[in-house]
């Protein structure tokens, strides 16, 4: 099964009251960005990010990269030139949490990541 994490509306003016309703009872929906009925919107350098790592296509992949000396090099996918943004990983689950600036306030995203080698 896929499980989404994260759901953009692009442009936000899609995102209609019906729309809405519908949402709020998708199970494991927590929430959207906004406050009450008032959505949200991001700013163009939010914007710029998520579509750096989104792609064309808005959906961020998996970045592979290596571990040489206790540090991380992200060789390929939409982590690649953002390591230093790496926070931490946890290679079990194949996850990178990233550390961004969204909606006013530095946070801690996760994002896919398969070490492939450590050496």
């Amino acid at each position: 099964s896929i499980e989404v994490r994260w759901l953009f509306f692009y442009p936000l003016s899609y995102l209609t009251l019906t729309l809405y309703e519908h949402l709020r009872v998708i199970p494991r929906m927590t929430r959207l960005l906004g406050t009450g009925k008032e959505i949200v919107p991001i700013t163009a350098q939010e914007e710029k990010l998520l579509v750096e790592i989104g792609g064309d296509d808005l959906v961020v992949g998996m970045s592979k990269g290596i571990i040489e000396q206790k540090q991380i090099k992200v060789m390929s996918g939409p982590l690649r030139n953002m390591e230093g943004s790496i926070r931490r990983i946890d290679r079990h689950k194949r996850l990178a949490w990233v550390s961004v600036k969204m909606f006013g306030r530095e946070m801690e995203i996760p994002l896919g990541l398969e070490v492939l080698q450590v050496v």
